[in-house]
């Protein structure tokens, strides 16, 4: 009985660890598949801003977060870029907005 019970313990938790995993996995894809993502780069790439505080940017991290959410028929997303630039590395944070066609960004945060 003891052995039945650790057996179905140790499955569970495998079970949950695979569904996170997948869940995180999928969020990436669908993040870094997104119209979205690919304004948010651009946005990075050439706000002065940011080139300021991080400097030249190397490159960005592989797991970009976020989520995109549809409210009355407008679309928001948050977008989770780390970025490496020549001076530092930080997380970025942008928060979007879609009208009509195009991507805006309304606001963005850094971690220093």
């Amino acid at each position: 009985m003891k052995n039945k019970f650790i057996k179905y313990l140790v499955y569970s938790i495998i079970g949950i660890i695979v569904l996170y995993i997948s869940v995180t996995i999928g969020n990436t894809i669908k993040i870094s598949n997104s119209e979205s993502f690919k304004v948010a780069k651009d946005y990075v790439l050439n706000d002065e801003n940011i080139i300021n505080q991080l400097g030249n940017i190397k490159r960005f991290g592989s797991f970009p977060s976020g989520r995109i959410k549809t409210i009355n028929g407008i679309e928001h997303a948050q977008i989770e870029l780390f970025v490496e630039g020549s001076i530092k590395e930080s997380n970025v944070i942008l928060i979007m907005e879609k009208n009509r066609n195009d991507w805006e960004v309304k606001d963005f945060f850094y971690n220093d």
